[in-house]
């Protein structure tokens, strides 16, 4: 195929060209990793892309930005639309912000599409273990000291001001994007009230220069030891996946944020739509729609997940949604008990996308909202997954600085970090070994991780999220895209369509009323962002006012009982 001369301006915007109707063209142009994304050697990128209305005849030429170029393989697949996808490498020889350019050609040679992203091809890495000492010297010794899982925040100073901070957890690594050969950056760990940081001592932070490094700096571990005063901060969070047929599941992770062991009792109420069939951990109790676990010794390195396995108590309906609640005690002397409960509601799906992110809660919000998503993963292919890496592009409408890591399947390392205008996370699980697919028991994982929408959002403004995973050096599986909305005042809301139930005002700011006119329900219960009952309310047949004056601003859930199964609605207190 002969090109037709394609040209561009270093410096400059790049044209943009007309993309004709059915004319292949670009999907996605993203980064599978690089010298900031993994860590691969100095210099190397990768890059993933995707095209739909593909052609056998089309071809792909990638301008790196260094006067270099590479038409890189594609790979073709059938279906309607064709599509095809190709991942390439390069290695850059010097260190540089750069502007790769993918332009497609048709099979006249003509420029029908392009794609570009920037890349910076200079990125100094940091790298260490957070962990709890049992002897009395500063060198990790596996067979004596513990890794811990307490999500450490590390504020990093670029000459001793302040320009980031990074969730440090058992082994964890750090980028450094920043062409910078003269400053000198250090780090200071942020410490918890529990542990004590021992070494290195809190009046001797680690200090680089990007110049000295050589790139990689892998020996920054941080030593603690039990505060005397530590009091118990027990946790629970829960995500899942809810089917119409068998085998829905709930994944249940708990902990003790806090230096000393604690027991616990784990309580989970099921949705009445569905019953309780398994769980990988047996419990202690399992009384009509209530489950009960008794923990012992949860502390920063025992972090028990639980994975439940739910069947439909009835027919159930795609669409609908459904509510779980699960809850850890004693909460006497707990330090935080707002982390004690968590409710998990979802959609009722028809399929099952085993790849997928979900967000917590789901549709309208309020501006400050925290929302809280989880990235499942599973493992479909015929191999096991050695490491597993996942990039996550937050939206620009949520506060960076809010990000937290709250739950993991499996041992991860987080990378948040400016790429260009945008933040990036990076989710890496080194060493995973999920299972293939004729291990159903053991090739899913998951990530979970929370953030504020932006304060200064305005009604209309949505929120939204997509995730990139890698399974070794395959292509990119790419997430459903969740949205989040700043809601428009829409006065009343009819919760189901068959169900005689309306709720309004919404937004309300001191009174909802709640038309039960079939007089199918008969409780209501209000839950705020993080699973809190907040108010429980008798419901009777007719007209029913609910008082929530005495309520903060913000998002709730109504979650509405009956004999049919649950309801449930979000509404916004003004």
């Amino acid at each position: 195929m002969t090109k037709k001369l394609f040209c561009f301006i270093p410096m400059l915007m790049f044209i943009t060209l007309t993309n004709f109707a059915q004319s292949p063209s670009f999907t996605s142009f993203i980064h599978s990793g690089d010298s900031c994304l993994s860590n691969t050697p100095e210099h190397l990128i990768r890059v993933y892309g995707s095209v739909t209305n593909a052609d056998n005849a089309m071809d792909i030429t990638i301008y790196w930005g260094d006067g270099t170029s590479i038409n890189p393989q594609i790979i073709f697949s059938t279906g309607l639309p064709p599509s095809a996808i190709f991942y390439p490498s390069h290695t850059y020889l010097l260190p540089g912000i750069y502007t790769a350019i993918a332009v497609l050609f048709d099979a006249n040679g003509d420029p029908v599409d392009s794609s570009q992203l920037t890349i910076n091809a200079f990125c100094h890495s940091v790298m260490g273990k957070v962990y709890k000492r049992n002897d009395a010297n500063c060198a990790f010794d596996p067979g004596t000291d513990n890794l811990l899982n307490i999500f450490q925040k590390i504020e990093v100073r670029k000459n001793n001001i302040p320009i980031d901070t990074f969730v440090a957890n058992s082994q964890y690594h750090y980028s450094i994007p920043q062409v910078d050969f003269t400053s000198e950056f250090s780090f200071h760990p942020l410490n918890t009230s529990d542990y004590q940081q021992v070494c290195p001592g809190v009046n001797s932070p680690y200090k680089v220069r990007l110049d000295t490094l050589n790139g990689l700096n892998n020996n920054m571990d941080y030593a603690y030891e039990c505060n005397a005063t530590a009091s118990p901060d027990l946790f629970v969070y829960m995500s899942g996946y809810l089917r119409f047929v068998n085998n829905s599941s709930l994944t249940i992770t708990t902990g003790n944020l806090s230096c000393t062991p604690q027991n616990g009792t784990v309580t989970l109420n099921i949705d009445p739509q569905y019953t309780y069939y398994t769980a990988s951990l047996t419990p202690a109790s399992v009384n009509g729609q209530t489950v009960t676990w008794n923990l012992t010794n949860l502390s920063g390195n025992n972090y028990p997940h639980i994975s439940v396995i739910l069947h439909p108590a009835d027919t159930l309906t795609p669409g609908d949604t459904s509510c779980h609640t699960v809850s850890i005690t004693p909460i006497a002397g707990d330090i935080n008990v707002a982390n004690n409960t968590y409710t998990f509601c979802d959609t009722i799906h028809a399929s099952y996308d085993p790849n997928e992110k979900k967000v917590s809660p789901m549709g309208d919000i309020a501006a400050g909202q925290l929302l809280t998503y989880t990235i499942n993963f599973e493992n479909l292919g015929n191999d096991t997954a050695f490491n597993i890496h996942i990039v996550d592009t937050l939206s620009a409408n949520v506060d960076p600085s809010s990000f937290e890591i709250i739950a993991s399947s499996h041992h991860v390392n987080t990378d948040l970090f400016d790429y260009g205008t945008t933040k990036i996370v990076k989710f890496e699980f080194n060493n995973i070994n999920l299972e293939d697919k004729d291990h159903p028991d053991g090739n899913k994982g998951f990530v979970m991780y929370r953030a504020k929408a932006k304060s200064n959002l305005v009604a209309g403004s949505e929120v939204k999220n997509t995730a990139h995973v890698f399974f070794d050096i395959n292509p990119a599986i790419v997430t459903n895209t969740v949205s989040n909305k700043i809601p428009i005042p829409n006065g009343i809301k009819e919760v189901g369509k068959y169900d005689g139930l309306k709720i309004y005002p919404n937004p309300a700011k001191s009174m909802v009323t709640i038309e039960n006119k079939d007089g199918l329900f008969n409780q209501v219960k209000i839950f705020n962002a993080i699973g809190q009952v907040i108010k429980e309310v008798a419901l009777k047949n007719g007209i029913n006012k609910v008082d929530v004056s005495a309520m903060n601003a913000g998002i709730y859930y109504l979650i509405i009982n009956g004999n049919n199964g649950a309801r449930s609605i979000k509404f916004v207190k003004l």
